[in-house]
Formats: C-alpha cells, sequence, structure tokens
C-alpha cells in the first residue's frame, strides 16, 4: 500500500524523541499524513518554485478515537496527546535558525455526536518535512499507525526502506530515541527495555524489522557502538485486518486532500466517491476557481447525474470536470 507513505527527515526523528507517550506520536503521525498535501507537490529540482505551496496554514479535524487502541473508550486519556503543542521542532535552512511548535490549537470536540480531534499546522511544519539536507526516512503511515510503543516507532522510522546496516554510539542512539533517563544508562538495560521490546514489536507489525551488533570499545572495555541491520519481515502478512484499520487507511488518504473539507464531503458523499478518487480529482476541482465555484459547478454535475440516474457517479464526475 504505497498511498500513505511519507517523506521523513532526521529533524522529525530528533522530534518524536521529545514524545513521551504513544498517543502523542500517534497525533504526529496525522500531522506528516496532512503533510503530504505539501509534498506530493514538491519536487526537489524546483525547491524555491514548490516551497510557495507550503506557505499557509492547515486545520486537521480527525476522529477521537484513532488516538486510542481498538476497543478503548477511555477518551480522558486523549488530552495527554496535546502534549505535542508544547513540543518544539529545530530548524535550520539558509542562515535561519528556529524552534517551533509542532501543532497549535489542540482541541477536543463533539460535532453531531462524533468525538473529534482538532489541530492546527504552522507552515513551518512543511519546511521541516521539504528540509532534504540532513537526509531522510520513506515510512507506511498506516505501520507507523499500527505501532504502540514511542521507541518501536521511532525504530521503525529508521529502518523502513533501509538496505545498509546503521552504525550509532550508544549515546547516539539513547538521544535519537529519547531513552535518556537513568533507568536506561546501563547498555543492558537499554537493550532489555527498549531494544528487545521495540524489535518484538516490529516483528509482529511492521514489514521491516532489525537485528543488531554491539561493540565493545574504550578503556572501560563496556559496549561503545551498536550496529543496526534492517531486515525484510517475512511473517508480517501486511493485511487490515480489522475494520478500524480500514476506516482509518481512508481517513489518513483524506488527509492528502487540498481540498476544502466541504468540496471533498461533497464529492464523496454527492457522488460516492472514495478519498483516494477525490485525491485523483484534485487538480480538475481547484481549477474550477474558489471554494463556491467549486461547490457551484460540482452541484451542477450532481443534478444532471440525478437526472440522468447515473450509476457511476465518480466516472461521470471525471468526465464532466475533464470537459468543464
Amino acid at each position: 500500500m504505497n498511498d500513505d507513505r511519507s517523506i521523513i527527515p532526521y529533524t522529525i526523528i530528533a522530534a518524536m524523541a521529545q514524545m513521551d507517550s504513544v498517543l502523542e506520536t500517534r497525533l504526529f503521525g496525522w500531522v506528516m499524513a496532512k503533510a503530504q498535501a505539501v509534498n506530493k507537490l514538491y519536487q526537489k529540482d524546483l525547491s524555491d518554485i514548490n516551497l510557495a505551496h507550503a506557505l499557509d496554514f492547515v486545520q486537521v479535524t480527525i476522529p477521537a478515537h484513532y488516538l486510542l487502541p481498538p476497543g478503548d473508550t477511555n477518551y480522558s486519556q486523549i488530552r495527554k496527546a496535546f502534549k505535542l503543542a508544547t513540543k518544539t521542532i529545530h530548524y535550520e535552512h539558509e542562515g535561519l535558525v528556529a524552534d517551533f511548535n509542532i501543532i497549535a490549537n489542540p482541541r477536543f470536540i463533539k460535532r453531531q455526536g462524533r468525538k473529534l480531534i482538532s489541530f492546527i499546522i504552522a507552515r513551518e511544519i512543511w519546511w521541516a518535512m521539504l528540509d532534504f539536507t540532513k537526509g531522510y526516512r520513506l515510512i507506511s503511515l498506516q505501520t507507523y499507525m499500527r505501532l504502540k510503543s514511542t521507541y518501536a516507532i521511532i525504530m521503525y522510522v529508521l529502518i523502513s526502506q533501509q538496505t545498509k546496516p546503521l552504525t550509532y554510539s550508544i549515546e547516539t542512539l539513547r538521544s535519537t530515541l529519547g531513552a535518556t533517563s537513568k533507568a536506561y544508562a546501563r547498555t543492558a538495560n537499554l537493550i532489555a527495555k527498549v531494544i528487545e521490546p521495540a524489535r518484538r514489536e516490529l516483528d509482529k507489525a511492521s514489514p521491516f524489522t532489525f537485528t543488531y551488533e554491539l561493540e565493545r570499545g574504550g578503556r572501560g572495555g563496556g559496549y561503545k557502538n551498536i550496529t543496526i541491520r534492517p531486515a525484510m519481515n517475512a511473517t508480517f502478512d501486511g493485511e487490515l485486518s480489522t475494520p478500524m484499520e480500514r476506516e482509518r487507511a481512508e481517513e489518513l488518504q483524506r488527509q492528502r486532500i487540498r481540498l476544502d473539507e466541504r468540496v471533498t464531503d461533497y464529492v464523496m458523499h454527492g457522488f460516492n466517491g472514495s478519498a483516494g478518487e477525490c485525491e485523483r480529482l484534485e487538480r480538475l476541482i481547484l481549477n474550477l476557481g474558489s471554494v463556491r465555484d467549486q461547490l457551484g459547478k460540482l452541484a451542477t454535475i450532481k443534478e444532471a447525474a440525478d437526472r440522468r440516474r447515473v450509476r457511476n457517479r465518480m466516472a461521470y464526475l471525471t468526465a464532466s470536470l475533464k470537459n468543464a
């Protein structure tokens, strides 16, 4: 499933190391999902031009239960994810050095009986997402959302799509994972409480896993470096096994759409379209003009489809937009 993949620079991994709970990392996953609306328009060779697409503020609204494990209805804990509004990303580019908050104005709301989370992403997030100067990782957000611990999530981001071994000093790996408390000061504890549990979780829930080797060095003869060897996980079938996973996959796709939410809703409900189909028609719809113009044209096409009793409404909409 390639539609939910995201390019993540190392500066984003550094931000993830600050996160204290899987609720924060899951909320951050939706930040990355929405960032696809910018990344899909970005071409490295035209960065100065394409960056103009990033100069806006975006609001994300998602069902609150997406942050909870399947079957968990304890919505009171969701506000823990809002700590993400106090976490910062360090950004350096062309003389600009800045630290900025990952999200702003997080809210837990109810709308027509549905529990929702809403927050704002500033334009600086897009700049961080488009910063290729420190390298990047390509990940599947659907797999990312399936993982349950922050350490497993960060390890997954590090190894995904990688074929060469990754060697870190023990201290660098501690910092990268955010495992800097005294509880992990001894390498044996870091391995037993962080690395091994992360590996076991990836074995169960990810197409990528890893093995590792420790290297001794220094005067005391203790462990100095660790080499992470990414590996394909032959036991992972990749199926979206639960209704919630399938629903969340659709919502991940929807976050990539740059259309106004009212326009997306109209296409999905008026023409029985999926999020993926909306995205494919995105440019044609944007060419119609303002949001009011877009809704007006879509309404006209829907009225014509109703009169003609069209069965395949999305095909009719596509043809109508191409001829508009």
